[in-house]
């Protein structure tokens, strides 16, 4: 199966960090990672490490339009924020650390549309996982982007990449 990406900042995204990658797969050196070539991206970044104590992956970083589409930042906080989701959470970004792979899901999640919304609503998400690590060493944090997709987006074809969906939904949303 191909990659499957539905927006273009996604990909975008995935070339460029992928284009830093080292020779053992898709890890990318955070020598090689320079803060502001992240800018078309930021607010919808989250970086995550492992955390021993908890069992869980911990947000080093949640990015500020994340926090403001979910109602709250994470940052600091554990994947058992996510509640019921959290699993599949933990199997997607252990898979992508012990694997050494790139990693794209498509999820279900409530959401506030703006700031002002009283309620949040359903919408539909892309997420690309990317192993990082120090120079040399293993992968050891998993960076993310994750971006409001549109029900009708089609998906274009790029190079081969696993499709994985979270447990919000049970099967991809996307693709039947």
């Amino acid at each position: 199966m191909g990659l499957r990406l539905l927006r273009a900042e996604t990909l975008s995204f995935w070339r460029f960090l992928r284009s830093l990658a080292d020779e053992h797969g898709d890890v990318v050196p955070r020598s090689r990672i320079q803060p502001e070539a992240l800018k078309p991206w930021l607010g919808s970044i989250s970086i995550a490490v492992w955390d021993a104590g908890s069992k869980s992956y911990r947000y080093k970083l949640f990015g500020s339009k994340l926090a403001l589409k979910t109602g709250r930042d994470f940052t600091g906080e554990t994947m058992a924020v996510w509640g019921d989701a959290a699993p599949g959470m933990i199997r997607q970004f252990d898979r992508v650390l012990d694997e050494n792979i790139s990693l794209v899901s498509h999820f279900k999640e409530h959401v506030f549309a703006s700031p002002f919304d009283p309620v949040p609503s359903e919408s539909r998400f892309e997420k690309v996982l990317i192993p990082v690590s120090y120079d040399g060493g293993p992968a050891d944090a998993v960076f993310g982007y994750s971006v409001k997709v549109d029900p009708s987006d089609r998906f274009p074809v790029a190079p081969v990449m696993p499709c994985e969906c979270s447990a919000h939904s049970g099967a991809c949303p996307y693709m039947g």
